[in-house]
């Protein structure tokens, strides 16, 4: 197989991958407004409409978003003209212009994904109070892929002869990490409830990359290529680094034995990555109507210090520069072997990193949510929520509009409208159908993802079992389950 292959399908299928993934991964907004136990994640002062509240691995909670900010599956794949009219094309079509793909790529694409799975939940009101504990499972990634560098990749280093690639939008970001979670909702005085949860974090494994500078220069005389490079790569995880003579780095392996019990329990139940966050929330409700919140979530960090490696290069480097073109031309019959090793030797010698074992931190990505409803009967309210979230710090903003309806404590339904990821096209949804102590729920805030993949830029998916108890519909003036 020619490795120009190889290097050509690739990138295209980073490409395909990446246009679902999203800018940060997050819950579902629809869920704010449902008055589902696991609204309590993004306000601790939300309390559901039961009383008692259970659930366990998986069937309990467990929901998935992946999005980005640039592209969509109709960017990358979509149907021919011409001789090709009757079939889907890719970008690396010969027929196809790749200035018209590049043209739609921002500065600074963002990808990411979050995966999130309740491992248990108990909710129970004592009082006016009502307490939280749970366990959840968390996968977060992210990649951030500067426009310039996949200019570079397809067309090559003419658009930069004189000019500067500016690729310090690369990055890259893996947390794996559990949560054990206490919190309360405490009514202070008639309509005003206040919300407070602890984590106490375990950090599973990370991959971090932290680019300071990183910047590619063409001479306009000779053409030499000029590079400068101020980046860092953090790794906590079971891997070990295979070195040559001259000490650079050949290969990365799994540890040994991590496919076994005595390794991969221990692994799992271990606090050597500590960490801890908080969450605060508060809600106002007057006129029995209106109900106003807000909240901060996910304020924290994580110590890594278990298997830790720290690669680092640093410094400003010439040469002569790398033809990779051929990997991406699809016309291109020749094997660019040569031309692979020839980068890899080239990347090899300007990027020698500097191993080292370092403990480091890592934070969480603060959330902010604002949410305001009205409601117009007994069991209809229209719903408005602002999210920003603080990520590599900057600010990620979406708004989310939604109106919902009960009909008593079996069913309980939600549509929403969300602006978020230069998208438009954000149609979601949610169900709540209760019988006896069983509540089942779904929910997503980019329905459309499912039904049309190639008109939207993420997707996201709620779903869950809860065994709850006690639910009325005047639930805080109610008789207390636990005095």
């Amino acid at each position: 197989m020619k490795v120009r292959n190889n290097l050509r399908y690739f990138f295209l299928s980073l490409l395909l991958s990446g246009f679902l993934i999203a800018v940060n991964g997050q819950q579902s907004q629809t869920l704010y407004f449902m008055r589902l136990p696991q609204s309590n994640f993004m306000n601790p002062a939300l309390t559901p409409a039961c009383g008692v509240y259970i659930d366990f691995p998986v069937i309990g909670s467990t929901d998935f978003t992946v999005r980005n900010n640039s592209l969509t599956f109709s960017d990358i794949i979509f149907p021919g003209t011409g001789a090709s009219a009757d079939s889907l094309i890719t970008i690396l079509h010969p027929d196809y212009n790749i200035d018209d793909f590049l043209a739609k790529l921002n500065n600074n694409n963002l990808f990411s994904a979050d995966v999130n799975t309740n491992l248990f939940s108990l909710g129970f009101r004592v009082g006016k109070s009502m307490i939280h504990f749970n366990i959840f499972e968390k996968v977060e990634t992210s990649i951030g892929i500067p426009g310039d560098l996949l200019t570079l990749l397809f067309k090559g280093n003419e658009s930069f002869v004189g000019n500067q690639a500016n690729l310090n939008p690369l990055s890259f970001d893996l947390s794996w990490y559990r949560s054990y979670g206490l919190g309360i909702s405490q009514e202070v005085f008639p309509g005003f409830r206040v919300g407070f949860r602890g984590h106490l974090l375990a950090g599973m494994a990370n991959v971090s990359l932290k680019n300071s500078d990183l910047s590619l220069n063409v001479d306009e005389t000779d053409f030499s290529h000029k590079l400068g490079a101020d980046l860092s790569l953090n790794i906590s995880g079971p891997v070990t680094f295979v070195k040559d003579s001259a000490g650079n780095i050949q290969d990365v392996r799994i540890q040994d034995g991590i496919d076994q019990p005595s390794f991969f329990v221990p692994y799992l139940l271990s606090f050597k990555n500590p960490g801890f966050a908080g969450d605060f929330g508060v809600e106002y409700t007057f006129m029995d109507k209106i109900k106003l919140s807000a909240s901060i979530v996910d304020l924290g960090f994580i110590y890594w210090q278990r298997d830790v490696s720290n690669l680092v290069s640093k410094g400003e480097f010439t040469f002569n520069g790398i033809d990779a073109s051929p990997a991406f031309n699809v016309n291109d019959t020749n094997t660019i072997d040569d031309v692979v090793n020839s980068l890899l030797d080239s990347l090899q010698q300007i990027f020698t990193p500097v191993e080292q074992s370092t403990a480091y931190f890592t934070s969480l990505n603060p959330k902010i949510y604002v949410g305001g409803s009205y409601s117009f009967a007994e069991h209809f309210s229209l719903g408005i929520l602002s999210r920003t979230e603080i990520a590599n710090k900057k600010l990620l903003q979406s708004f989310t509009f939604s109106a919902n309806a009960g009909l008593g404590r079996f069913l309980t339904t939600s549509i929403s409208y969300t602006l978020a990821n230069n998208s438009y096209k954000n149609i979601g949804a949610g169900l709540s159908l209760r019988g006896g102590p069983f509540q089942l729920y779904v929910l997503t805030d980019y329905g459309l993802g499912a039904l049309y993949p190639d008109e939207t830029k993420a997707l996201n998916v709620w779903f869950g079992l809860n065994f709850t108890f006690g639910c009325k519909p005047r639930l805080m003036s109610d008789p207390p389950m636990i005095l």
